[in-house]
């Protein structure tokens, strides 16, 4: 089976039904799930300016779910 590699961009994890869809997803080897440190600072902006959300915590729930997620700016960069 080949396995799609998934960047998550800060809509995908803002959403919290799109986001529990992809961890899941994830979770059972559909998909190899990442995303980059700046699309979790953009999450945690629009978090907190759109509904007020305890940012520090939501990230590091999704952190600790899927902790090899976090996609490594050289990688994305192809260095």
């Amino acid at each position: 089976m080949t396995l799609s590699v998934v960047l998550a961009d800060a809509n995908i994890l803002f959403s919290r039904t799109l986001r529990d869809y992809f961890l899941y997803a994830a979770d059972a080897g559909a998909i190899e799930l990442h995303w980059s440190q700046e699309i979790l600072d953009e999450m945690s902006r629009n978090l907190r300016a759109n509904i007020g959300l305890d940012t520090p915590r939501s990230a590091r729930a999704t952190d600790e779910r899927l902790p090899a997620a976090v996609a490594v700016r050289q990688a994305l960069a192809g260095d």
